[in-house]
């Protein structure tokens, strides 16, 4: 899996689309390595082992994955693999009810090429990617992508607008109909999300990015502040014109309730998640910094507390099963319950014999005030890229 990013990367695509600026707004400190972003690095590498193998995800379970060079190890776990398969499923569905069709994995494509922008040492342009998969059909181009994080993104995110470009100026002797985009994400949705643009409605939006494109490339290009840009931008907790923005919004909408109108009422929650953005953004700036060996007074980085899971499903049915607890107690249509709710069912004499099949993830770096009772864990956290999920 390549680890490098591009310096237009599609998938802060909607960032520097609407904020040029932020492209050329260094941050003052490194990210902060996440558990959720090893383990969906882990689950993309599975997932293309899985399709361009013909594996499954359950032959990796109980693997140490270490996918990436930045990336910590991974314990490949039950759970994991069900959210993979949920993911592969869709692509193997599709590929059977599509007989001939063409699949691409963990492609890079330089998407740059689309919208005229030179090559430079690399030999590359700066605005390219890695697709998790692509499917040439009949008449149609399929560009999708995994989510493993349970934060939802919308099918409708130019991110998968400007792989559909990208491959479609790389396969230039193709001539397809439409593009459909999907979204995988067996943590946040049911099902996947999948939509249809057509040709001429891409083209059209292609052609209304190229001055975006190129105005992200001007190192005095604007700040924009906006919700949206602003919400995983590195630059934030930096960026003069958010801070300026934010201070506006505060002191012109936070006035007693009492003195508002319903209107006025609604018009501050509707500002309130930009004041949100920036507060989050100093946070995970604090975090980076403390990460990094800096000192932020009054604050430490504590590692937030995470549900234990099971690491052998199989074991701990075992052991149920001696105790003679029945099925109907310990399965949950048709999961497992919780290691917690089976050490209940299972009292005080079994809960012993439950541990060697169940495993508790470390948590991820979290800021919290010096009061807080649990131990500092400054330095444990390595940097890590925005990406890196």
């Amino acid at each position: 899996m390549p680890s490098a990013h591009a310096k237009l990367s599609p998938s802060s695509s909607p960032r520097w689309l609407e904020c040029p600026g932020s492209v050329h707004a260094e941050p003052a400190a490194p990210d902060v390595g996440s558990a959720a972003s090893d383990e969906g690095t882990a689950c993309h590498f599975v997932a293309e082992q899985c399709l361009v193998e013909d594996k499954q995800p359950a032959e990796f379970v109980g693997l140490t994955i270490k996918a990436e060079e930045k990336q910590r190890p991974v314990t490949f776990t039950e759970e994991m693999a069900g959210w993979v398969n949920e993911a592969i499923d869709w692509v193997r569905d599709y590929l059977a009810e599509h007989p001939g069709s063409v699949l691409y994995t963990e492609t890079e494509v330089d998407i740059g090429l689309a919208f005229g922008l030179p090559v430079d040492e690399t030999g590359k342009t700066v605005l390219w990617g890695t697709a998790d998969f692509a499917i040439i059909a009949a008449q149609e181009l399929v560009v999708g992508d995994f989510k493993f994080g349970y934060r939802n993104v919308s099918v409708h995110t130019s991110q998968l607008d400007l792989y559909a470009m990208g491959f479609i100026h790389w396969l230039a002797c193709f001539c397809f109909e439409r593009v459909r985009k999907v979204i995988i994400q067996p943590r946040a949705k049911d099902e996947p999300e999948e939509t249809v643009i057509e040709m001429e409605a891409l083209d059209a939006r292609r052609e209304e990015w190229v001055p975006k494109v190129r105005a992200a490339l001007d190192p005095a290009a604007p700040r924009v502040p906006g919700e949206k840009q602003c919400a995983w931008c590195k630059a934030a907790p930096i960026c003069a014109a958010l801070h300026a923005h934010t201070q506006r919004l505060a002191q012109a909408e936070f006035e007693s309730p009492e003195d508002l109108s319903l209107e006025e009422v609604a018009d501050v929650l509707g500002k309130a998640g930009m004041i949100r953005a920036h507060l989050h953004a100093i946070e995970t700036f604090a975090a980076r910094m403390l990460a990094a060996g800096r000192e932020v007074p009054g604050f430490k980085l504590v590692r937030a507390k995470r549900n234990r899971v099971w690491k052998d499903t199989a074991g701990a049915i075992q052991v149920l099963g001696e105790f003679g607890i029945g099925p109907d107690r310990y399965l949950s249509t048709p999961e497992l319950v919780s290691p917690a709710q089976a050490e209940k069912i299972i009292g005080k004499k079994g809960k012993a014999l439950l541990e060697p099949y169940i495993d508790q993830p470390l948590g991820e770096p979290k800021l919290a005030p010096e009061s807080d009772p649990r131990p500092a864990v400054a330095g444990e956290f390595e940097a890590w890229d925005e990406d890196a999920a």
